[in-house]
């Protein structure tokens, strides 16, 4: 009894000499602490597929992915040209949105362009012929017989006045997808007449030397030039917005003409040149705009006088135009109509 007497006092005595702090301190580690977890949707990572209309990956790839979190990702399926993005929900929201403003959607671009060809003609002649009864056959000669001339006891005067028209319209149209390139070439491949005429053969020359050499002379070159005869065209359309397109083209015509001496000289068989016309040229058209972008105006007057001669007086006016117009007009894939509605932004003006 003693011995436990004794143990109680002294852990009394222990407890009064203890500092009032040190008894806090260890209540407080006693307590159990309490942890609150806020659930936010924003934070969570999801997996978002977006299939692209027209921006290409790489100008997405740029802007975008400086917005990803450490832990996100961004990847390009070019099978099914679309991009896959892993990232907290908040950051896909924003890439969402961006991708959103800069992948515009698809539009196809119809370009025509017709070459309109016309030209008139102005003949006006007056002939005179003479001769005698008795000689029919010798016109416009003077006949001298035993040293006198025959007299003329015939003279025609014939006046003639010829006008005319020609045209000749060629139109090509080619339809992309707007900043896509696009050819077209419908014709046929023949040998250029003009090498053909002018084309020389000649052998190959071996002429043996002295002491068993031999010297070569080469024929002519005569490899065949070939000429394309038809329409081709190149074109580079790319809208830009509130209605407006803009055009890089490049069209060629080319065909057989019949050689402008050959018709003077009244040949049977005229002889063909190849006659290309062609333009290149960059524009800013309007959607469904028609705009001449180039041309040609030839003339050709001929005013002469012969004496005696079959044409005493002679007058020979010709005039050739020739316009190339072309019209671009936007098309939305599934639109039944040609030509599809383009909104327009309203012209801010700034305010002072």
């Amino acid at each position: 009894m003693k011995t436990l007497t004794m143990f109680v006092s002294m852990f009394l005595l222990m407890s009064i000499a203890l500092p009032s702090s040190v008894l806090a301190a260890e209540v407080k580690e006693q307590k159990k602490k309490t942890v609150v977890i806020k659930y936010n949707p924003d934070n969570e990572e999801i997996t978002e597929l977006v299939h692209l209309a027209t921006a290409s990956y790489s100008i997405i790839e740029q802007f975008c992915k400086p917005l990803l979190s450490p832990t996100g990702n961004m990847a390009y399926l070019k099978e099914r040209q679309s991009i896959i993005i892993y990232d907290k929900k908040s950051n896909v929201r924003k890439i969402l949105a961006f991708i959103k403003k800069l992948d515009v959607p698809a539009v196809n671009i119809r370009i025509d362009v017709d070459f309109l060809g016309s030209g008139t003609t102005r003949n006006d002649k007056l002939n005179i012929s003479f001769g005698n009864k008795k000689t029919p056959k010798i016109n416009n000669q003077l006949v001298f017989k035993n040293g006198k001339m025959v007299k003329i006891n015939r003279v025609n005067i014939n006046a003639v006045h010829r006008t005319g028209k020609t045209t000749r319209n060629t139109s090509q149209f080619i339809m992309t997808q707007s900043g896509h390139p696009a050819t077209l070439w419908v014709g046929k491949t023949i040998v250029d007449p003009s090498w053909l005429r002018n084309r020389q053969l000649a052998p190959i020359l071996i002429i043996p030397g002295r002491g068993g050499g031999v010297i070569i002379v080469p024929a002519p070159d005569n490899d065949v030039v070939w000429r394309d005869i038809g329409s081709s065209l190149y074109v580079l359309p790319t809208l830009l917005g509130n209605g407006k397109i803009k055009l890089e083209l490049y069209p060629v015509v080319s065909y057989l003409e019949n050689d402008p001496d050959d018709i003077k000289n009244k040949r049977k068989r005229a002889r063909k040149n190849v006659i290309v016309q062609d333009v290149k040229t960059s524009l800013i058209l309007q959607n469904g705009e028609r705009v001449s972008m180039g041309g040609v105006v030839g003339t050709n007057k001929k005013f002469y006088t012969n004496l005696f001669g079959p044409d005493f007086l002679s007058r020979d006016d010709s005039n050739s135009i020739l316009d190339m117009y072309v019209t671009a007009t936007v098309i939305k894939p599934g639109s039944r109509g040609r030509r599809s509605y383009i909104p327009r932004t309203p012209d801010v003006k700034s305010r002072k």
